[in-house]
């Protein structure tokens, strides 16, 4: 699979995950020793942080719809960076950054995400 059908479908599952109220789902593709730099938070490692932000969004606002869309991204090696936007059915819009590593199975796992709102 190339780069680009990968963050495709990466996107995807997260949106799919997320919009099915599945905060583990959101979690899947993001390694156990992630860097998590949320908005206005402390630094959060592992992927139990994307899945606990995550479950406190669904909660704080059941029903929002989540859709996001790759605006740059590039290879070097076994290393991507994806720059992206989010848009939520709330209103709510935003950025994001990702960094992907191969893992040793030959996945490519969310190492360093970092997200923040426009408003």
């Amino acid at each position: 699979m190339n780069i680009e059908d990968m963050l495709r479908k990466f996107n995807a599952d997260y949106d799919d995950a997320f919009n099915a109220g599945d905060a583990e789902g959101c979690a899947r593709d993001f390694d156990d020793q992630l860097i998590l730099l949320p908005p206005g938070q402390p630094i959060e490692r592992g992927n139990q942080a994307i899945q606990r932000l995550n479950e406190k969004r669904m909660t704080d606002t059941p029903g929002v719809t989540h859709k996001t869309e790759t605006v740059e991204f590039r290879r070097e090696g076994n290393i991507v960076y994806q720059v992206g936007k989010f848009t939520m059915s709330d209103g709510a819009v935003g950025k994001f950054l990702n960094l992907f590593e191969t893992a040793d199975d030959g996945t490519w796992k969310v190492i360093v995400s970092s997200f923040n709102s426009d408003t």
